[in-house]
Formats: C-alpha cells, structure tokens, sequence
C-alpha cells in the first residue's frame, strides 16, 4: 500500500506555535536568580528594547553535550562552542562554563 509509506509532518501544528527559546548563561551572581524561578514567571529579556517574557519550561543543559550543539544550531544556526564563547566575552566573569539554562517562553 502507497499509504504506508507516507511521512505525515506536524508542520501546521509547528507553525501555530507561540512559543520561543533562548540559552542563558550564568554563574554565582550572573542570572542566578533564572535558575529559581519556575513555570510561569515573568521576566524582562535584555533586548533592545527589552521583552517581557512568561515562562513555560526551564532547565539546565551541559554546554559540551549533543542536546546543547542541535539547540544551538536550532536557535542561532551556529554551534554552542561559538555562541557560548560569545557568550562568554559579552559576560566576561563568573560565567558557569559547564551548563547553560535553556529557557522556553512566551512573549507577553
């Protein structure tokens, strides 16, 4: 049967989606306060201008490991070592270099 072979995609229910993603690093003072806020917290982004954000799922991810690498390449279309090193420099110190907080949400 011709049928069985057909890949159904979820393309209308992707392109329906409100929400968005973004990897925050942080350290012992830097973003600190991301990692204790839970579902539903509302934030402002540094953006300019800024966004307010409400959030709907977070958690930390190892910044060398393959999860990390496709989101990055998903979000930013370059690998984590780059964004991460940019990161870095934006940030200069106490930065976490192990984990990064990957944050979903939705602007408000």
């Amino acid at each position: 049967m011709l049928e069985d072979n057909i890949v159904r995609t979820i393309e209308h229910i992707c392109t329906e989606c409100k929400l968005c993603a973004m990897l925050v690093p942080y350290g012992l003072y830097k973003n600190s306060w991301v990692l204790e806020c839970g579902q539903g917290s509302i934030m402002m982004t540094v953006d300019d201008p800024p966004k307010k954000i409400r959030v709907r799922s977070k958690t930390c991810i190892s910044v060398n490991s393959p999860v990390a690498q496709a989101l990055s390449l998903l979000l930013y279309g370059k690998p984590i070592e780059d964004i991460f090193n940019a990161m870095s420099r934006n940030w200069r110190h106490d930065i976490q270099n192990k984990s990064i907080i990957l944050i979903v949400y939705e602007i408000i």
